[in-house]
Parts: C-alpha cells; structure tokens; sequence
C-alpha cells in the first residue's frame, strides 16, 4: 500500500519541467522592475531617502 508522502513524492519526481522564458540575458535589467514602486517608495520611506534614491536612478545612465 503506497502512503499519500510515497504517492506525492512519486508525482513531483515524476513532473515534466516548466520552461520559464526571462525577458532579458542580464537578470539586472529586470530583477526587482516590480517590486518598490515610485508610489510605494513615496508611502514607506522618509523625504531624505526617497529624494536620495530618486537623484541615484535619474543620475545612471540608460542603456
């Protein structure tokens, strides 16, 4: 008799894999694009670091 563990361990190992397409070859183009939001960063943080971060992705170049 096969145990419910036994019987799910067998349909994981058993699985076809996913294929995941990333929209880009550099993970730093899109890890994090949705995570902290400019309306976001305005709610959570103070004046001082929301204007410091702002000034640090308006002064990096775009490429």
């Amino acid at each position: 008799m096969i145990s419910n563990r036994s019987s799910a361990m067998e349909q994981v190992l058993n699985r076809e894999a996913i294929e995941v397409k990333v929209p880009s070859t550099k993970i730093s183009d899109y890890y994090g694009s949705n995570v902290f939001s400019e309306e976001i960063m305005r709610k959570h943080l103070s004046e001082e670091a929301y204007f410091s971060v702002k000034s640090f992705h308006s002064a990096r170049p775009k490429n």
